[in-house]
């Protein structure tokens, strides 16, 4: 595949990044388009001019204001409720104004409706760890003068399935009030349960209810503060699971519901006694996507659904960002995965009775959450009735990693993708990444439903009554991954020559929206894909022989096969990626040979362009013989084929394009080296100048070696002494062959008193270095 900063040389001779005229487009840059693409949910914000950035997720926020996005019941999969006014006695038409962000707008009982209906019930859509309540009154009116504050978690009063919340009085009156802004801490009671340096509160619902009349109060807002936007919210719709071991030892995967649901009436049972932590009593999440996080929350109560809850023994916490590595215990791979994990949470001995676990530590990226309490049987001979209601956790910062992808996109026929391109703010400390895939080849995937809309595996499905679940599967048309291509590397810059195999019928384009500052995110605006009619159907290529020795200069040959279907364009160009500057030594098309002065011949540094007398449109073995050098292993011989008339371009694939070259690829070994930099050479050795032109500049000629990125390279003038008198190249550079020239002027650019001189050559590589040195002289 091309990458068109390598090849610089010839974007201007032939036209490499231009020429895109009579080519087709794909755009994305509207958000109908965005909406289109595949992403976790909740992660991305979508504005309506079509920008798309990152969320930004908040510490200390007001939960009210957001309760409407959170879906409260559903049938099957489909919301049909969701957080805010869950229930008013009178004036229903007001309710909304008490969460709407707007102080002038507001709510009040209708004074004529019985007392008893003066009340207004807020459902903040999640169980919330919120440090107070905030009444504001409109100043269009007046306070309310009397009247209680209630807050509720949602569980139900006197037996389950009673219907009724139990409430706690948070604030009341006791005298009439004037104020138009009241405040009322949470948590003040029972903060020895919790290992919180601040106390909090778990709310779901908030009750206000007026008990005196009120002449002309208006209630403005009800204001919520809480810890921030717990980010285990949204784990199953976002793509992640969390695992359990149960009591039982087996494990499970929790559904959306739980540890995860943001419910005080669902919960995980810890009650589990044991001799080996890792079979029982833990539990591994993985969000779904990469957030930024400085506080985890275990989450129990001391009473729940009637029932008394016992404190866990002890508990350790672990965090990964999903880096592949070394577990955190030996031993634990099938329990915690492969995963570098850091410990950032644990009690050995709870003997305080803490019921609720709070662990900070400096924000960080996180996506999977390992927590194993220590219920160990053996330890203390006892059991108990232990609950996690929730796993809650919290962090500011747009989302460091989104990874949007197109889906399947139908070009109707194969098309020679010919570039991709962007615009996109990418401020320091973020990155934009592109990437793409392409096949000729779909495969069938099947979705199993229930009645309700719940999508099951298979053997669910299965093992349901006719009458509960839907009669077909749905057909999904999903790439081969048998055939289709891994998805490139990212390109590089925009409008980059399109790096997946091509000509192909379909692709997929894949965004990751990456950053390492919580303050910093990437804005994408458009990606548009250029693709145009292909020069050929296919083009297999090959390059013989695969082995060279380093910077030997040696003859190779390139075999080109062509097939071709109905509108194929042809091709009358070839151009090669070379390591160093290559010797043209001939063409053979279908085994007859060019006559080299019939061909236009381009060779520079990296590349070598060969211009044919006549476009190919049929099947004719194309065969180029250069001379070249290899200086670093596995170095890749990338080509194309271009059509001159309508300046359009198609990569050739690696492939068995020749019986008699056995290589069938575009990778050419070389044996390791031992060294960095060779072969320097150095002409003339002793210069004279004094500006007659003869012997007034020397040239230091070398070679890099093992270098396929760029690293620093050096080439400086030392006096006896060893003090730098110049310092003739200072730049980063890769494998190959270099040149540096002194003038032999120092850093002032005065000429040096004659004499002997040393030259030093030298790179810097990430895993070593090496510097070779020669005497050199200056005479007058």
């Amino acid at each position: 595949m091309m990458r068109s900063h390598i090849w610089a040389s010839l974007v201007a001779i032939v036209g490499l990044s231009t020429g895109m005229a009579q080519a087709d487009t794909i755009a994305f840059g509207s958000k109908a388009d965005w909406e289109k693409w595949v992403f976790p949910v909740g992660t991305l914000e979508l504005s309506r001019d079509g920008l798309v950035k990152p969320k930004f997720i908040q510490k200390n926020i007001n939960a009210s204001l957001n309760a409407g996005e959170f879906v409260v019941e559903r049938e099957g999969n489909k919301p049909t409720k969701w957080g805010g006014i869950s229930g008013v006695g009178s004036n229903p038409a007001r309710a909304a104004n008490i969460f709407d962000g707007e102080v002038d707008t507001w709510w009040a009982p209708d004074p004529d409706d019985d007392m008893d209906t003066w009340w207004i019930e807020l459902d903040l859509g999640r169980l919330v760890s919120a440090t107070k309540i905030v009444l504001k009154f409109s100043p269009q009116g007046e306070p309310f003068r009397m009247f209680k504050v209630y807050t509720s978690t949602g569980e139900e009063a006197l037996y389950s399935g009673s219907g009724k919340k139990e409430y706690l009085v948070v604030g009341q009156t006791t005298q009439p009030n004037f104020a138009y802004e009241l405040e009322y801490p949470l948590g003040q009671l029972g903060t020895a349960r919790s290992t919180a340096e601040e106390p909090r509160q778990l709310v779901g619902f908030v009750l206000i209810q007026v008990t005196a009349p009120f002449g002309d109060a208006r209630l403005g807002e009800v204001e919520v503060h809480t810890l921030g936007d717990n980010v285990v919210l949204g784990t199953v719709e976002r793509g992640g699971l969390a695992i359990q071991a149960s009591p039982g030892g087996d494990r499970r995967i929790l559904t959306n519901n739980e540890v995860l649901d943001g419910r005080f009436d669902t919960y995980w049972n810890s009650s589990a006694g044991f001799l080996d932590w890792t079979e029982k009593g833990w539990v591994n999440m993985n969000l779904g996507a990469l957030f930024w996080v400085d506080t985890i929350r275990i989450v129990s109560a001391r009473v729940h659904q009637g029932s008394r809850v016992d404190p866990l023994f002890g508990y350790k916490l672990f965090i990964s960002d999903g880096t592949l590595g070394p577990t955190a215990q030996l031993g634990t791979e099938n329990v915690m995965g492969s995963f570098v994990w850091e410990e950032v949470g644990s009690l050995d001995d709870n003997s305080v009775g803490f019921l609720t676990f709070e662990d900070t530590f400096s924000s960080r990226p996180v996506q999977h959450i390992f927590f194993s309490h220590r219920n160990n049987v053996r330890d203390t001979g006892t059991y108990g009735r232990f609950k996690t209601l929730e796993i809650q956790a919290y962090g500011e910062g747009y989302i460091p990693g989104v990874s949007m992808t197109s889906g399947l996109l139908n070009l109707g026929r194969s098309k020679n993708m010919l570039s991709i391109a962007w615009e996109a703010d990418i401020p320091p400390g973020t990155k934009l990444e592109i990437s793409t895939r392409t096949g000729d080849q779909l495969c069938e995937k099947l979705h199993y439903f229930d009645k309700k809309g719940n999508e099951l595996s298979k053997e669910k499905w299965e093992s349901l009554p006719k009458f509960r679940k839907e009669a077909d599967p749905i057909v999904e048309l999903v790439p081969d991954p048998q055939t289709w291509s891994p998805w490139s590397k990212p390109y590089v810059h925009s409008g980059d020559p399109f790096a997946s195999p091509s000509p192909r019928q379909y692709l997929e384009i894949r965004a990751r929206l990456l950053s390492t500052l919580p303050d910093q995110a990437v804005s994408l605006d458009r990606i548009v894909l250029s693709f145009a009619d292909p020069l050929a159907r296919t083009l297999t290529a090959e390059v013989w022989p695969d082995t060279a020795i380093a910077a030997k200069p040696q003859e190779f040959k390139y075999f080109i096969r062509p097939s071709f279907a109905a509108g194929d364009l042809g091709f009358d160009q070839v151009l090669i990626r070379t390591p160093a500057q290559a010797e043209l030594l001939g063409v053979n098309v279908a085994s007859d040979p060019l006559a080299l002065e019939d061909l236009s011949v381009y060779s520079t540094a990296d590349s070598l362009l060969i211009q044919l007398p006549s476009t190919i449109k049929s099947a004719k073995l194309v065969e180029v013989e250069f001379k070249s050098q290899v200086f670093l292993n596995s170095t890749v011989f990338e080509g194309l084929v271009g059509n001159s008339s309508r300046k359009l371009w198609q990569t050739v694939d690696p492939g068995d394009a020749d019986s008699e070259a056995m290589s069938n690829v575009l990778v050419v070994t070389v044996p390791i080296q031992d060294r960095l930099v060779g072969d320097v050479q150095i002409a003339p050795a002793i210069i004279t100048p004094n500006g007659d032109g003869l012997n007034d500049q020397m040239n230091i000629d070398f070679l890099i070696f093992q270098i396929d990125r760029a690293q620093p390279i050096t080439v400086k003038v030392h006096d006896l002494s060893g003090r730098i008198v110049r310092e003739v190249m200072a730049q980063r550079g890769i494998s190959g062959a270099h040149q540096a020239v002194w003038d032999g002027t120092d850093e002032a650019g005065v000429l040096v008193p004659p004499g002997l001189y040393l030259c030093r050559v030298e790179v810097e590589a990430s895993h070593d270095a090496a510097a070779i040195v020669q005497a050199v002289g200056v005479a007058f």
